[in-house]
């Protein structure tokens, strides 16, 4: 269930057991025939761009209250098995654009996958540069309409969470700032070390979680690969960050009563660094996406949490920051 998207959840549960096992023994030749995705959630429009001689598809949406001039773009990178349409179904970015006025784009992913750097998923084994097809992808929507270059931020939810740590790891430039739900850091990444300064990163992770687990180790999906603990992750980041070491915690309200409960570990800013890393834990809570209206049943990904709405929280966290205007090539 690594990521799997809305409904119906019996449907998607079996189209991500052959999405996962099917398609990666196929990828190493060819890309499987994309399964039927839903209709796209309205005022969202489709576009295409050629690279690494694949024609990728994506949704996008100028909100509503943006204005004439450049405007913040948000890229939503779904999990496995998922796509665009079913991540801006889930997800709710969509409409927060209309009340943000920032640029929303939904890419999916070859074979339903991101090369996310674990090296198990079926993009990574059919060689897909993910890492350039969103820098691709954030050129091509600057030249499509205004965006702002230091404004450019990464939300991702499983496999594609793990994607968006991987373009703060290897496209610092790229991004002003970035969020990672129910994604530990893959263990091939965390051999690395940045060369240049990673963006500010919101990592969110609940402690039930039985596809990603908390505790790290083997991603428990047909995609398999091995990643970070949690609260390790979060501290790997502090460390590319420069952040001060010694997180400071904070304990949310407790507002639905629903068996979840949530605390905040933020390793601040400090001295010559700018980015802040933040862990947001869910405690009790499964690998659901946060807040989601209609979630999965507990045994699929374990507990649901009301405790957060994730697109608004994340947007809180992202739009605080700012990179210096580079070009998107």
């Amino acid at each position: 269930m690594e990521g799997m998207s809305r409904t119906p959840h019996l449907r998607r549960l079996a189209a991500w057991f052959l999405v996962g096992s099917a398609v990666g023994i196929a990828a190493g030749c060819r890309d499987a025939p994309p399964a039927a995705a839903p209709e796209p959630p309205g005022g969202l429009r489709s576009g295409s761009l050629e690279w690494q001689g694949r024609t990728r598809t994506f949704l996008w949406h100028r909100g509503r209250a943006a204005a004439d001039g450049p405007a913040p773009l948000l890229v939503v990178l779904h999990g496995s098995g998922g796509s665009g349409a079913e991540m801006a179904a889930v997800s709710g970015f969509d409409t927060l654009a209309d009340r943000t006025g920032c640029v929303v784009a939904f890419p999916d992913g070859v074979a339903r996958t991101w090369a996310d750097g674990r090296g198990t998923t079926p993009s990574e084994r059919a060689g897909v540069d993910d890492v350039g097809f969103v820098r691709r992808l954030v050129g091509h929507l600057k030249a499509d309409t205004a965006v702002n270059p230091s404004q450019v931020y990464a939300a991702g939810y499983s496999n594609g969470g793990m994607m968006v740590q991987r373009l703060a790891l290897e496209a610092p430039d790229l991004l002003a700032a970035g969020a990672s739900v129910g994604a530990g850091l893959p263990e091939r990444l965390a051999a690395r070390r940045p060369a240049r300064p990673v963006p500010p990163l919101l990592l969110i992770h609940g402690t039930e979680d039985p596809v990603v687990p908390w505790v790290g180790g083997e991603v428990n999906s047909p995609n398999g690969g091995r990643v970070l603990p949690a609260p390790e992750t979060a501290r790997w980041w502090a460390q590319a960050a420069a952040t001060d070491p010694a997180p400071v915690s904070a304990e949310l309200p407790d507002r639905h009563n629903d068996g979840t409960r949530m605390r905040t570990e933020t390793f601040p800013a400090s001295g010559a660094a700018t980015a802040q890393v933040v862990l947001v834990v869910v405690e009790g809570g499964g690998h659901g996406w946060p807040g989601e209206p209609a979630p999965p049943p507990a045994w699929q990904l374990g507990p649901a949490t009301r405790e957060l709405d994730a697109a608004p929280y994340i947007w809180e966290f992202l739009i605080r920051y700012r990179r210096p205007g580079r070009p998107a090539n």
